[in-house]
């Protein structure tokens, strides 16, 4: 197995800061509008607001680390770091930015978007299809690398998957870079409204399960939980954006914290 070379990564970065924006509804108008090409960013990631606007550290003058913050704070961290996993799919879709200046072509049913990128003798072609089915659309990018000394590959499959119409419910896999074929992460979510969805983000390493990540919303509710493959225990960290109260349970202890951010029994 051919390991995809760092000049790969730089190139896929470079083709990512190419383009942002722009018109992707072009082609023959007896076909209608292609379907937009959708951001992962709106729906499919949770919402950490709450920790984000309320830092000990910045509003109390105290160590973010402080004993009678402790509760809250190791909850914080968990949730800020929590949005790494539902992200992961941000990197790949960041590959797709060129693709919202180039027209697309439709052909036999599915709609494309091609685009290329060279530089120092090495180039890297991109794929992005969409075949609509009712209410849905099926999506995918394939990828060629030419490392200009006689390595690469052609045509593999680093993404896909399948969104609503309207983007509220969507599922996604993205493969490893280096030809493999396997997981490297997969993501699902159901927005049900503003303030009500769920997300499932499975990490894999190796090809077998490694973390998996879920995010649920129900009003000010907010709950999200962390489980290790082969580890019985869920880290869960629960937030209520109302009550400004919550609780952290990791390792099987349970902390939890009041309306001033403050360490307090839990009941």
């Amino acid at each position: 197995m051919k390991q995809l070379s760092y000049a790969f990564l730089i190139l896929l970065f470079t083709i990512s800061l190419s383009g942002c924006g722009g018109d992707n509804s072009t082609g023959p108008e007896t076909e209608g509008d292609p379907p937009t090409i959708p951001d992962l960013t709106e729906v499919a990631q949770p919402d950490i607001s709450f920790f984000e606007e309320n830092n000990p550290q910045g509003t109390k003058g105290r160590q973010i680390l402080n004993d009678d913050y402790s509760a809250y704070s190791s909850a914080r961290f968990k949730a800020i770091f929590g949005t790494f996993f539902a992200s992961l799919g941000q990197i790949y879709m960041g590959y797709l930015n060129p693709a919202y200046n180039e027209a697309a072509n439709f052909e036999d049913g599915t709609w494309e978007w091609s685009y290329n990128y060279s530089a120092e003798g090495q180039s890297v072609s991109t794929r992005f299809t969409a075949e609509q089915q009712a209410g849905s659309t099926n999506w995918a990018m394939f990828i060629s690398f030419d490392d200009g000394q006689g390595g690469g590959f052609d045509n593999y499959k680093v993404m896909e998957g399948n969104t609503t119409d309207d983007g509220t419910e969507g599922e996604w896999t993205f493969y490893v870079l280096d030809q493999s074929g396997e997981a490297a992460a997969s993501t699902e979510w159901n927005a049900t409204s503003d303030t009500e969805r769920t997300l499932t983000t499975e990490i894999f390493d190796d090809g077998a399960l490694d973390v998996t990540f879920t995010y649920e919303q129900n009003g000010a509710d907010h709950t999200m939980t962390f489980t290790e493959a082969g580890n019985s225990d869920t880290d869960t960290v629960f937030w209520n954006t109302d009550s400004q109260t919550g609780y952290v349970m990791e390792d099987g202890s349970k902390l939890c914290w009041d309306a001033n951010l403050m360490n307090t029994t839990c009941s």
